[in-house]
């Protein structure tokens, strides 16, 4: 015969045991060690108290329990647990129920028990009101997590009920996060639930993240890790997003720190952050900026936007549509483009393409004047003003001392015995010529400059300058002595035709006058050597 059973005045939830770690074995005469730990199930020890008219029970029952996740109404969670023959002692019974991995993930559940008394004797009767199933004081401070066991190492799962980790996986970590909507973000139909699909992998918190790889194997993508954010996707072995939104970190090891929609795809690859950048090559490098890419092995760009680092071992360090093709290339500025290996571009803010097409060159492209100054306080440098094809030394007076004068013809006495030669550098064709003294025949003339291996312009030009000053001195003195000559030649000629006029008609007349003749004939030549003399002082 069924007894009246009422409801139970007292329930008792002795233990839920979820447990985790290493079991460690050590003792004297035993070596110690890490060993696969024992697996502590999801069964737990249930005790409750069967009364029937006021008065306990004493008799052998048949129980049905099973787990809501509502008081009343709502969605069963698991199976139902039957158990037959339990035998109840002065209204006192234990059992032990199982509702399997995923059961108790910190949400209210409620047990919901119908008994048969004595075992067997006919329909079961459904208890009421359902149980609550409270936690234990102590794993009140641990809400909203929970842990999935198995034999290698214990998921641990926080946050929202409907986070994930894959069955078969182990060590797995999520510490919170997630949400129940059906879509998550922009452009995303995924769910909003973190979820981790290889061992190892971690999700710190965020919604609708992904930790490693949807292909069935557990270690394809071991590792992967993302911090938080919304809707990143880590999914490649050792993987890593710090956050941001909707990144991809697909290359082993890889990282994104952060930022939108960037991508590290290739092995090692990093972007930092910023919006939409691309690193595909290995160990390729972003740092931010928008819109950016380094597909070379070794590449990097350090920002701005439209980059891109093409190139094996390729920089550009910022600014906007830059392109880093070749080889060991760099390009800066605006619109620098290094297309060869070793070519180095370096532009201003002009709207303009520069190219560089030719392999190991330098192109620098300013337009507002160059400096280079060798000193902080612009005491000393070079200037290529704007427009300009020739360099400007800076020779500002109050920036000069210890002057000394020069003597030109002296100068120009030395520079007429140094040799002056054609000749090419090594590194180029014969066929290119220049001309010049070498810097060991200019330094040993002259002693100028900082060494003998290098002749600097302005002394080039100085010594140029002071053989100048020295020929026109010279050219004065032969100037002045030429005068000289000239008048006296002049009175000569004034003495010859007062000469002339008196002995006119005399008979010693035409000896006189062809002597006469004679010497002015001579001065006439000597001043003719003067004139020469003085034309090919000035040549010089």
């Amino acid at each position: 015969m069924l007894r009246r059973i009422h409801p139970f005045t007292s329930l008792i939830l002795l233990a839920l045991v979820l447990a985790s770690g290493a079991v460690w074995a050590q003792g004297p005469g035993l070596q110690g060690g890490v060993s696969n730990q024992s697996t502590l199930g999801t069964a737990f020890t249930y005790q409750g108290r069967l009364m029937w008219d006021g008065a306990p029970i004493n008799d052998t029952c048949d129980f049905q329990f099973s787990l809501w996740d509502a008081e009343a109404g709502g969605t069963q969670i698991g199976s139902t647990q039957t158990e037959t023959g339990v035998t109840v002692t002065e209204g006192l019974f234990t059992v032990q129920l199982d509702f399997d991995s995923g059961a108790f993930q910190g949400d209210a559940r409620w047990l919901q028990v119908a008994v048969r008394c004595p075992t067997g004797s006919g329909g079961y009767t459904t208890l009421s009101p359902r149980q609550p199933l409270t936690p234990a004081p102590y794993a009140l401070a641990l809400p909203g997590l929970w842990t999935q066991q198995n034999g290698t190492s214990p998921n641990l799962i926080g946050g929202y009920s409907g986070n994930t980790v894959v069955e078969g996986v182990a060590g797995v970590a999520i510490g919170g996060g997630g949400t129940a909507e059906a879509t998550c973000g922009f452009s995303h139909n995924e769910p909003c639930a973190n979820r981790v699909f290889d061992s190892y992998g971690t999700i710190g918190g965020g919604k609708g993240n992904l930790a490693g790889s949807d292909d069935g194997d557990a270690m394809t993508a071991a590792y992967a890790t993302v911090g938080g954010g919304l809707n990143n996707t880590a999914s490649s072995w050792a993987a890593t997003i710090g956050g941001g939104e909707l990144n991809t970190a697909s290359g082993d090891s890889a990282t994104v720190g952060g930022g939108v929609i960037n991508i590290a795809s290739g092995y090692n690859a990093t972007v930092g952050g910023g919006y939409s950048n691309e690193a595909i090559g290995y160990m390729a490098t972003i740092a931010g900026g928008s819109d950016n890419t380094a597909s070379g092995n070794l590449a990097t760009v350090g920002g701005g936007a439209n980059n891109t680092a093409s190139g094996d071992y390729a920089t550009v360090p910022g600014g906007s549509d830059n392109v880093a093709q070749g080889e060991y290339s760099f390009a800066a500025g605006r619109k620098a483009r290094a297309y060869n290996p070793g070519c180095f571009v370096l532009t201003d803010a002009t709207d303009a393409y520069e190219d560089c097409i030719d392999d190991n060159r330098f192109i620098f492209r300013v337009t507002n004047a160059f400096y280079i100054w060798t000193k902080a306080d612009h005491t000393a440098g070079v200037l290529l003003p704007t427009g300009g094809s020739a360099w400007s030394s800076l020779s500002d007076r109050s920036v000069k001392a210890n002057f000394a004068p020069v003597d030109g013809r002296e100068v120009l006495a030395r520079l007429a015995e140094m040799p002056i030669q054609t000749w090419n550098y090594k590194s180029q064709d014969p066929s290119i010529r220049h001309m010049g003294p070498t810097a060991q025949d200019f330094y040993a003339a002259f002693g100028l400059g900082e060494d003998d291996k290098h002749i600097s312009t302005v002394d080039a030009d100085g010594v140029a300058l002071a053989a100048i000053q020295g020929l026109y001195k010279q050219n004065q003195e032969q100037a002045a002595r030429i005068a000289a000559l000239e008048a006296r030649n002049a009175e000569l000629e004034a003495r010859l035709a007062t000469l002339e006029a008196r002995m006119r008609g005399s008979t010693q007349y035409r000896s006189l006058q062809s002597n006469i003749l004679l010497g002015a004939g001579a001065l006439l030549l000597a001043a003719g050597t003067v004139w020469v003399a003085r034309r090919r002082g000035g040549a010089q």
